[in-house]
């Protein structure tokens, strides 16, 4: 199991307006990552997929408010209090890890912040490589 999606699940369980704090930093973190050129593409867009159809409260559903509210996500959250959302990335992450992908900063495992830090890793040091 994955610290960081049980961490941000916890927080979501605390109230809906800290539910949607930690979503918009899970979904900042896992689309970082998804747009990676490495990433798998049938789970970026089941990520993306997620994200639009889950979350409690998007940009889109503020634009077309007749079309969209009450959002699956939030209806979800009411009746459950946990974050549907989160518990779709926190699958599709697992399914990533399963894959054992191996990417030119390392293998993809089920934790977007330990991903982004490698690739970011990689990034400075064929930097500090290329200017040496």
């Amino acid at each position: 199991m994955s610290s960081y999606f049980d961490e941000a699940a916890r927080e979501a369980a605390e109230g809906i307006e800290s539910a949607k704090a930690t979503e918009e930093r899970v979904k900042a973190d896992v689309l970082l990552v998804a747009g990676d050129r490495e990433f798998p593409d049938d789970l970026r867009q089941h990520i993306v997929a997620s994200i639009a159809i889950w979350a409690i409260d998007t940009e889109l559903h503020k634009k077309l408010p007749e079309l969209l509210r009450p959002a699956k996500g939030k209806e979800w959250y009411e009746a459950v209090k946990a974050s549907r959302m989160i518990e779709e990335l926190h699958t599709i992450f697992h399914e990533l890890a399963s894959r054992k992908i191996e990417t030119r900063f390392g293998i993809l495992s089920d934790r977007p912040t330990g991903i982004l830090h490698a690739r970011t890793t990689w990034i400075e040091e064929q930097y500090e490589q290329n200017i040496s």
